[in-house]
């Protein structure tokens, strides 16, 4: 719209309006496509954006659910006009499932009739390989949503191939045999903090299902306890199956290695390591 400065009324170019001495100049378009928020006062630029906030929940909730409150003039002190459809087109936005589109836009050829609250279906191409591929997709998919029934069997009976799978993934605890140990580092593993607490640790291991061992970096935890398990259960010749965690590879195989060369053994033997791509244990392995 444009306004002329006496009268202040719309007319003519809508960029442009007429001082009292008759000389026209461009206002900024910005100033013709920016909304105030009655509610809000927020700019907002354009009227899909104001749609979108007048439908947004920040704005529902100061409003207290009032859609639309009307507009205030923006630092132009222009109060930009709305298009005929915009009410038409707030209304169909706030429907369910609405989905924005040229349908009631005007009411030009193709397009769709102004009450549709969805876009009309289109045709599209496809080729002859890709419609292939899409029925085997889907002829895949409802193979698998059909549901398996397997035979009944005794009770204490299992499926060989679970039985199989159970076998394989499964490592079967051993005895530990008595280790030589390293004099060289027999020394040094006795001055560690958690070597004074060899007994309690133990003792709380056998009397537990779980325990919570805590102590300062250093102090033996990973290397020590561990050893501790298997000398007690090569003492008592119990079968024992040791899992230590590391969240790294390089220290995964660190460890390994220290606690094979404390105890005098080879790596892969009673002490092993698994991390990705590379293992390094066996049927003897009680340690991992």
């Amino acid at each position: 719209m444009a306004y002329s400065g006496g009268s202040g009324r719309p007319f003519g170019n809508p960029y442009a309006i007429s001082s009292g001495s008759g000389v026209k100049r461009k206002l900024d378009a910005e100033a013709y496509k920016t909304f105030v928020c009655k509610t809000c006062r927020i700019d907002i630029s354009g009227e899909t954006s104001l749609i979108q906030h007048l439908l947004g929940k920040r704005h529902l909730s100061t409003s207290g659910g009032k859609v639309f409150a009307g507009l205030l003039p923006n630092k132009w002190g222009i109060s930009p006009e709305l298009t005929p459809d915009f009410h038409e087109r707030l209304a169909n936005e706030g429907k369910p499932g609405w989905k924005n589109s040229n349908a009631g836009r005007g009411g030009g050829k193709g397009s769709g009739s102004s009450g549709s609250s969805a876009p009309a279906l289109q045709k599209i191409g496809m080729s002859w390989e890709s419609e292939r591929l899409l029925h085997e997709a889907l002829h895949a998919s409802s193979e698998l949503a059909k549901p398996v029934i397997r035979p009944s069997l005794a009770p204490g009976l299992e499926p060989a191939d679970k039985k199989q799978q159970s076998n394989s993934s499964t490592r079967r605890a051993s005895v530990p045999p008595a280790a030589p140990g390293n004099p060289r580092l027999k020394a040094t593993r006795e001055s560690l903090p958690v070597f004074h607490h060899r007994a309690e640790i133990l003792s709380m291991i056998a009397s537990n299902q779980v325990i919570i061992l805590e102590g300062e970096t250093g102090c033996g935890k990973t290397t020590q306890v561990a050893q501790y398990i298997l000398e007690e259960a090569a003492d008592r010749r119990t079968p024992c199956y040791v899992v230590c965690t590391q969240p790294r590879r390089i220290s995964a195989i660190g460890v390994s290695e220290r606690v094979a060369d404390e105890r005098g053994e080879q790596i892969g033997g009673v002490v092993g390591y698994s991390v990705r791509m590379e293992s390094r244990v066996s049927q003897a392995t009680c340690l991992q």
